[in-house]
């Protein structure tokens, strides 16, 4: 896979694209006072690298804002992104986490999300956890087991052990849920609530059931299980 890395700088302020098939990007911006990563799109091969490119043109101690619209992707490539976040907080850099209006953090989004040291998220954004599979549609547990990991860098336990009582780590299915439930039950995940722009009647747009697909409803998130 074959991607397009462009740099462009004006003035003070110096950004990169990194364009790939399937419409991921990895959008760096450096201005005096903190920078900016922006990844959207799917999490495949070599995102990570051009990630870890746009991390290394960052100034040494510079704040740094990761925007996060994903719906997930390959274990391991989010698992190398989490490698490169955890290395520059050890180096001291300070580093957040943030998801946008009407933005969704699906799948290993959500791993990533969680190693920020502040996160935040729009009210109107929507989360989704589910077990690792492979693509045959088989569970892995290695990955599902190293998911949950990076999940308790930030999610309470509690919450865990919640949605693993739900089985949500166990079955084919998607748990999705808003972000203003996940600040207003404490599950950890979510520090700041952006309310730059609030619709207290905004409820996310979970995926339709089709008649192949069982639901277990809630206010503001539904587990899907797929029986094939």
């Amino acid at each position: 896979m074959r991607l397009l890395l462009i740099l462009i700088l004006w003035g003070s302020n110096i950004e990169a694209y990194a364009s790939l098939k399937d419409d991921p990007t990895v959008h760096l911006k450096i201005t005096s006072e903190h920078a900016e990563i922006e990844i959207s799109g799917s999490f495949v091969p070599t995102l990570e690298l051009y990630f870890a490119q746009a991390v290394q043109r960052l100034p040494k101690d510079l704040p740094l804002l990761l925007k996060l619209n994903s719906g997930g992707g390959m274990y391991t490539v989010g698992d190398k992104i989490i490698t490169i976040i955890k290395n520059e907080i050890q180096q001291g850099r300070e580093v957040n986490t943030y998801v946008g209006l009407y933005d969704e953090c699906a799948s290993m989004c959500v791993a990533v999300f969680a190693q920020g040291l502040k996160r935040l998220a729009h009210p109107s954004s929507a989360f989704m956890v589910h077990a690792a599979r492979t693509q045959t549609l088989g569970l892995h547990l290695t990955s599902t087991a190293g998911y949950q990991s990076h999940l308790l860098h930030s999610v309470s336990q509690t919450w865990l052990n919640e949605l693993t009582e739900q089985k949500v780590f166990k079955v084919f299915g998607a748990y999705w849920i808003s972000a203003n439930e996940l600040f207003t039950e404490n599950t950890g995940l979510i520090t700041d609530l952006d309310q730059s722009v609030y619709y207290n009647t905004y409820e996310p747009q979970l995926p339709k059931i089709s008649d192949h697909e069982s639901q277990i409803d809630g206010s503001h998130y539904r587990v899907v299980t797929l029986f094939r």
